[in-house]
C-alpha cells in the first residue's frame, strides 16, 4: 500500500469534489447490497462517523487523512450523499490515487453490524438498512403523510420550512 489511512476527529471544511464512488460497477447485481455494507465497513476501520443523520441524501461523513510513504498528507472525505457512498477531496492526481486505494481498503474490510433508519424525501419513504451478522439488508416503506406532517419532517431533515 502506498498510503495509510486515519480518521480525523474534526470535519474538513475545505472545498472538495466527489472523486469517486466506493463501488462504481453499476452493472453488478450486488451493487445496492454493497452500498449498504460501506457504513459497516467504515465503522470497522474508523469507528463512528463524524455525523449520522436521518436524511438519506446526507447520511454520514468521515474525514480521512491519507499519508503517503513519503510523509505527504492528503485530506479525503468518505460520505454517503445523493449518489451513495463516495470519496471526496481535491481533484489532483495524488488525491485520486489515494481515493482509489482508500476505496479498495474499504471494500476489503469486514463490516460491523449496524441498523439505520432515515428518510428519502423524493419518495417520500422511510428507509431501514444495515448489516446483521455480515449480511446487508435494506427496506423502503412509502410514507403517506398529510401536508403538515410532510412539512414537519422536511423541516426536521433539512432545517428549513417547506
Amino acid at each position: 500500500m502506498e498510503f495509510t489511512f486515519e480518521a480525523e476527529k474534526e470535519r474538513y471544511t475545505f472545498e472538495q469534489s466527489k472523486i469517486r464512488g466506493i463501488y462504481e460497477d453499476f452493472s453488478d447485481p450486488e451493487y445496492f447490497n454493497r452500498q449498504v455494507l460501506v457504513l459497516g465497513k467504515m465503522m470497522t476501520l474508523f469507528g463512528e462517523p463524524l455525523y449520522l443523520t436521518q436524511n438519506v441524501e446526507k447520511q454520514y461523513e468521515y474525514s480521512i487523512k491519507a499519508t503517503s510513504k513519503t510523509g505527504n498528507n492528503i485530506c479525503l472525505t468518505v460520505y454517503s450523499g445523493a449518489t451513495g457512498p463516495s470519496i471526496g477531496g481535491g481533484m489532483d492526481k495524488k488525491s485520486k490515487e489515494a481515493a482509489d486505494e482508500l476505496a479498495e481498503y474499504i471494500c476489503n474490510a469486514k463490516p460491523s453490524d449496524y441498523h439505520y433508519e432515515g428518510y428519502y424525501m423524493d419518495g417520500p419513504c422511510m428507509v431501514r438498512e444495515g448489516v446483521k451478522d455480515g449480511t446487508p439488508y435494506r427496506m423502503e416503506k412509502e410514507l403517506d403523510l398529510c401536508d403538515e406532517e410532510f412539512a414537519a419532517l422536511y423541516e426536521r431533515l433539512y432545517g428549513i420550512k417547506k
